[in-house]
């Protein structure tokens, strides 16, 4: 099995089926992120979050490293903390809490299977260059 479909493996069981999302999750949609229609609950930040994920994984191959969902997740929580940052400067908090909500349940419910599961060694990726 390749780290990849590990990876979406992995984003699937900690990810989507905590939100119930587990109709029709196949390539197409995740290649279109599209995975909810926009009249769904949650659809924007699913949808977002795949699309994190997909960059994470692109990312993570071009410097020749394995993507591991432990470090996906740190990866998001430092998105959310630059969006904090706009957010508070644009006078938008409310809406930043709205969008993240979600996933903060979720992070939060999760803490420590993602602690279960980290991997020991493994060097966190540098997507500010």
């Amino acid at each position: 099995m390749s780290a990849h479909t590990i990876f979406w493996t992995a984003f699937t069981s900690q990810i989507l089926e905590p939100l119930n999302i587990t109709k029709d999750v196949y390539f197409q949609k995740i290649v279109w992120c599209n995975i909810l229609e926009d009249s769904e609950t949650n659809s924007w930040i699913v949808n977002y979050l795949i699309l994190l994920a997909k960059y994470f994984i692109f990312r993570s191959k071009c410097l020749s490293q394995i993507p591991f969902i432990t470090v996906f997740h740190t990866y998001v929580k430092d998105r959310m903390m630059v969006e904090d940052v706009i957010a508070t400067m644009n006078n938008k908090l409310n809406k930043y809490t709205a969008k993240w909500q979600v996933y903060k349940t979720l992070f939060k419910r999760n803490t420590m299977q993602f602690a279960k599961t980290s991997t020991p060694g493994y060097t966190l990726l540098n997507f500010h260059t």
